[in-house]
């Protein structure tokens, strides 16, 4: 909005004191408006054009992890899905995951009195994507 409401009006001001001796083409203020009105448009494309650019040319940093991690999730649904036990299943929402290494995580699944949990070491570095129970049942630690 700045480009179009202040750049573009300025930018015209300088133009048509710029310009050669007026042209039998219509009022000068009529020309004068439609110089304003086209500097706007003109700018207004230039910004959409470096936003959609900007844009395209960004990268996430943490694409790899966020794969992972996704892949691991995918691979914990599927324990649980196999595994026929109601009560990992109804509280498969309560999963805790925390990255241990490159592509390496462990999961934590609540059990029904919140205080007990089933957790599983995942590496998805490996293919398919292993999954091992882990015999400690203490949730993995929170960062604040």
């Amino acid at each position: 909005l700045f480009l179009v409401g202040v750049l573009g009006p300025w930018l015209a001001r300088r133009l048509w004191a710029r310009r050669p001796a007026a042209t039998p083409d219509g009022p000068p203020m009529a020309q004068r408006e439609v110089l304003t009105d086209r500097m706007g448009t003109g700018l207004l494309l230039v910004s959409v054009v470096a936003v959609l650019s900007a844009g395209l040319a960004a990268r996430p940093l943490v694409v790899a992890e966020t794969d992972a991690r996704e892949r691991a999730a995918e691979a914990i649904l599927h324990v649980v899905g196999e595994s026929g036990n109601e009560e990992l299943g109804r509280n498969v929402e309560t999963a805790q995951t925390a990255r241990l290494a490159e592509g390496y995580f462990r999961t934590c699944i609540a059990r029904d009195d919140r205080r007990r949990f089933w957790c599983y070491f995942v590496d998805t570095n490996k293919e398919p994507t292993e999954v091992i129970r882990d015999p400690n049942a203490l949730p993995n630690r929170i960062d604040p």
